[in-house]
């Protein structure tokens, strides 16, 4: 009797309507753990800030910065001065940051650079000599104030 009641379920359980009479599913693939950015160009995402959850992208054909939220809504784009008293002259890629809301870059000739959200420099740190910058990990903004 058990035997029988096992061999009902395991029959039941196997088979299933097919709603589908060609055989195939009908497969489908959708990203989920991106964010879509109304941006016409290539932005490379450099760093993340959990306190203004805002993310610091670069176009690195055009130079500009560009801070958008998690739904992808750009909050303020801007590019670095090249000339005048402003003027960032090395700040590429790997020495670009996002630490409380504000974007710190580091110049060779210049020192560490702190620019609030529409790019004006809010704050200059001057090092002499020979210097490094390997990102937040080497400093937060309540150290250097």
């Amino acid at each position: 009797m058990v035997l029988r009641c096992i061999w009902v379920v395991a029959f039941a359980a196997c088979s299933r309507s097919n709603n589908n009479p060609s055989g195939f599913e009908n497969p489908s693939i959708s990203i989920v753990d991106s964010i879509r950015v109304d941006y016409l160009g290539n932005l490379y995402v450099m760093d993340y800030d959990p306190s203004s959850q805002l993310y610091l992208s670069r176009n690195n054909g055009t130079d500009e910065i560009v801070l958008f939220d998690d739904s992808g809504t750009i909050k303020e784009r801007f590019a670095f001065q090249q000339d005048g008293p402003h003027a960032v002259t090395s700040a590429n890629g790997f020495r670009l940051a996002l630490i409380e809301g504000k974007v710190v870059a580091m110049d060779h000739q210049r020192g560490i650079l702190f620019f609030n959200q529409h790019g004006a420099i809010q704050k200059r740190i001057a090092l002499p000599g020979e210097h490094f910058f390997s990102g937040r990990d080497e400093f937060t903004l309540s150290s250097v104030r």
